[in-house]
């Protein structure tokens, strides 16, 4: 698999979810639910000051917040944007 970055993002009064970003792509997990979107198909990152949001298709999207991101998860994620060539938007 690689190189692989692995965080959980906790929301209050909310079950946290659990994320991997890795060569094959970003990967969420719940309690319930697991998918994986390639870096292929995510289509834009929307780069704001506490957080980023990673959209997979027209309405589908994630946040992570910044605060919550190992410093190596955030390199590595600005780092395959670059290299695949995903769009970004800076929103501050």
């Amino acid at each position: 698999m690689g190189e692989a970055h692995e965080f959980k993002v906790t929301r209050p009064g909310r079950a946290g979810m659990s994320y991997v970003l890795s060569s094959q792509g970003v990967a969420r997990a719940s309690r319930y639910r697991r998918r994986i979107v390639p870096w292929e198909r995510i289509r834009t990152l929307w780069t704001l000051e506490n957080s980023f949001i990673l959209f997979y298709s027209d309405t589908g999207y994630w946040v992570l917040p910044v605060a919550q991101m190992p410093t190596a998860a955030k390199t590595f994620l600005l780092s395959k944007v670059q290299e695949v060539g995903i769009r970004t938007k800076s929103l501050g």
